[in-house]
């Protein structure tokens, strides 16, 4: 490699800008100077050899400083004391900026005129500069923020997305166990106040009352769903896919009925899975 190209450290640019010169500086056997202090009981030839090492590297890294930066260390002449007075001053400044990036992801929205590919990009972009920061967002919170995000056109499409995201193909899990869903749940409460640990709703095939049964979740597209005919004073034959919101997943309904059960909203037209 012929020519290594290394940003100039501008004061907003630190993670960035200490991936590469870490990188840089291993490529020509120059990080350990860097990492550990001088060796002590150095032979002169040693020596000689380790101050060479240490003036090639302190050169790498002033090269690399925007002019203000360079003043601000220009009397530093040891690779170790220099790498860790640059970290020690912006590392305090790219902690904020971690936080500022991580809450431009959370309140990202969709732009008037905007495209769904340039809205992508865009979000893409701000995950990338939360992990240049060093602020770990994962595939599933992009997602999710990204949805959140859509508007006009896309309300009807983000709507959907986020209900039949609380649902999943896992085995007895349940909305309310979502971390999402937890940890974004509105301070608002239901209409009824006395539903238990934000259940869709509660039902018992014994009795028409709130109880500790669990209902299967709603699966937040055009009606609710249950696993088991007990449930159903009627069941009308109805066979019909059920798309999930994981890709290519889907599942087989049964039939339509009624259920005896109160609910705050509707004990009608449920789906047997």
């Amino acid at each position: 490699m012929d020519k290594i190209t290394i940003p100039d450290l501008n004061g907003t640019n630190y993670f960035i800008w200490e991936l590469k010169m870490k990188a840089a500086l291993s490529l020509k056997r120059l990080d350990p100077l860097i990492l550990e202090g001088k060796p002590e009981d150095l032979t002169r030839k040693d020596e000689m050899d380790w101050i060479a090492k240490n003036s090639d590297a302190i050169a790498y890294i002033k090269l690399s400083l925007a002019d203000e930066q360079a003043l601000q260390f220009a009397a530093d002449d040891n690779a170790k004391v220099l790498w860790d007075k640059i970290r020690a001053t912006y590392i305090g400044e790219g902690e904020d900026r971690k936080i500022d990036a991580g809450n431009e992801l959370k309140n990202i929205r969709m732009k008037n005129g905007e495209t769904v590919a340039d809205y992508i990009a865009r979000a893409r972009g701000i995950s990338t500069k939360c992990h240049s920061l060093g602020l770990d967002v994962s595939p599933r919170e992009l997602v999710y923020h990204t949805v959140r995000g859509l508007n006009g056109k896309f309300s009807k499409v983000r709507d959907i997305l986020k209900t039949q995201r609380g649902k999943s193909i896992k085995s007895n899990h349940l909305a309310k166990d979502c971390y999402y869903r937890n940890k974004n749940s509105p301070s608002t409460s239901h209409r009824n106040n006395s539903s238990r640990n934000r259940h869709v709703f509660t039902a018992s095939h014994r009795e028409e009352k709130l109880c500790d049964n669990i209902w299967i979740l709603d699966s937040g597209a055009s009606c609710h769903m249950a696993k088991q005919s007990v449930w159903f004073k009627n069941i009308s034959p109805e066979v019909m896919d059920i798309y999930l919101a994981d890709k290519n997943s889907k599942m087989m309904s049964q039939g339509t009925g009624n259920v005896s059960a109160k609910t705050v909203s509707t004990k009608h037209c449920i789906l047997l899975i």
